[in-house]
């Protein structure tokens, strides 16, 4: 309450109490200055206060005396009234605010505003808990509805898995089933009690059955594995010859390495020959191969060669130069003094950047002797490109021929003619 109204309310409870009485009632603001109201609306506690004495006033002269005792309760009750209002609690059921107090406070409020709420014992009913949490349970959206008991979750199925039986493991003794009605059959075959010449029976039976190439292999496998060397080697006419001499090398090349797997430091010359040989097999059944192809000024041996300057091919000029090729995959046969001979044709072709063929050369029979098989080979030829070649750029295409085998590779290399004058510039 502010202090002003609370004096009104005191000469207010005066003249209603000297009414009765015939007295008159003076307002005090004759005597009293005006007080500016404060919007303070909490109340202090203050120290008790004796009864002013009473002023004697001629106006009220011949008057009879007041008891100040129902002011002084009327004061009392002011005081608590105000108090209630302060701490926003109605003093009884029916009581209502006057327009000056503010409206209630909810609990919501407070807690939104970081306020602490105050127990308190008041008429008004127990706020409701809303459940914001739960463990293994069910839970639904209310608004401003009390939270219903919450009910256990239901179990819920995600998978189903559908498994076959898991068939038992056949006792030892017991026939394999040839024939069934209604029931699977399995075609493999139970060799659980088989030896390993029953295996190796087995697949000779196979192997002449079918007389193809996988059958021949796993016997051979078979063989190998059992240390029967001989009987590995023993390699079918039914299959063909480039085949029979493939896995006649390679069946020597398995006995060499499991040798030397078994012994490596006893490595002999005859473990490193067959493994060479089933090289030089695949190597005679593959097409020839040019790894290298160069332009050069000067060739020594295989591997030592002199490329020359791209600046050496002037338009207008003949250019003498030298054709390296390193070739692979050749055949060699060998002669009847012992050495060993090897056949290649070979064609040089000049092709412009348009794919105009514009120089070409053959031979059509180079051949090479020697006592030792080659292992590296390259042919060198020496050629010159006619003046007539315009400034550009250019593809020499090296085709081999390997006379032997019947088989052809090839291999590229660019270079460019360059115009005097503009080497000249340059220079």
């Amino acid at each position: 309450m502010m202090p002003i109204r609370k004096e009104a309310m005191v000469v207010g409870a005066a003249c209603l109490l000297t009414a009765g009485a015939g007295f008159g009632c003076v307002s005090p603001s004759a005597k009293r200055p005006t007080l500016q109201p404060t919007m303070q609306q909490r109340s202090y506690p203050r120290a008790p206060q004796e009864p002013a004495p009473a002023v004697p006033d001629d106006r009220f002269r011949g008057q009879p005396s007041v008891d100040l005792s129902e002011i002084e309760e009327f004061l009392r009750r002011t005081d608590q009234y105000a108090e209630a209002l302060a701490e926003n609690v109605p003093t009884t059921p029916n009581a209502v605010p006057t327009h000056d107090s503010q409206p209630p406070v909810r609990d919501e409020e407070r807690v939104a505003a970081g306020s602490p709420i105050e127990s308190r014992e008041d008429s008004r009913a127990p706020p409701t808990v809303q459940v914001t949490s739960a463990a293994n349970a069910q839970m639904s959206l209310t608004d401003g509805e009390p939270t219903e008991e919450i009910a256990p979750a239901l179990p819920v199925i995600e998978s189903v898995s559908v498994r076959s039986a898991i068939q038992p493991s056949p006792v030892e003794g017991d026939p394999v089933k040839t024939s069934t009605t209604n029931e699977p059959l399995d075609t493999a075959v139970d060799d659980s009690g088989m030896t390993p010449d029953d295996i190796i029976d087995y697949l000779t039976e196979q192997a002449v059955a079918k007389g193809d190439f996988d059958s021949q292999w796993r016997l051979r496998l078979t063989l190998l594995a059992m240390a029967r060397d001989s009987d590995a080697a023993d390699i079918s006419d039914e299959l063909p010859f480039q085949t029979r001499r493939v896995m006649a090398a390679l069946v020597d090349a398995v006995v060499a390495a499991r040798r030397a797997a078994r012994e490596p430091y006893m490595i002999e010359k005859d473990m490193i020959d067959r493994v060479d040989d089933l090289r030089l097999v695949l190597s005679e059944l593959a097409a020839p191969m040019i790894p290298t192809v160069s332009l050069c000024r000067r060739v020594t041996t295989f591997g030592v060669y002199e490329p020359m300057k791209p600046d050496a091919f002037l338009a207008g000029h003949t250019t003498h130069t030298i054709v390296y090729c390193e070739i692979e995959n050749f055949k060699s046969e060998a002669t009847d003094d012992g050495s060993y001979r090897t056949v290649l044709a070979s064609r040089l072709e000049v092709f412009s950047a348009a794919g105009q063929s514009m120089w070409v050369r053959e031979e059509p029979e180079v051949e090479d002797v020697c006592r030792r098989r080659r292992a590296d080979f390259f042919l060198a030829q020496r050629v010159s490109f006619p003046p007539t070649l315009p400034a550009g750029d250019y593809v020499l295409k090296v085709t081999i021929t390997d006379k032997l085998s019947g088989l052809v590779g090839g291999a590229d290399c660019l270079f460019t003619v360059q115009a005097p004058i503009s080497v000249a510039g340059a220079g």
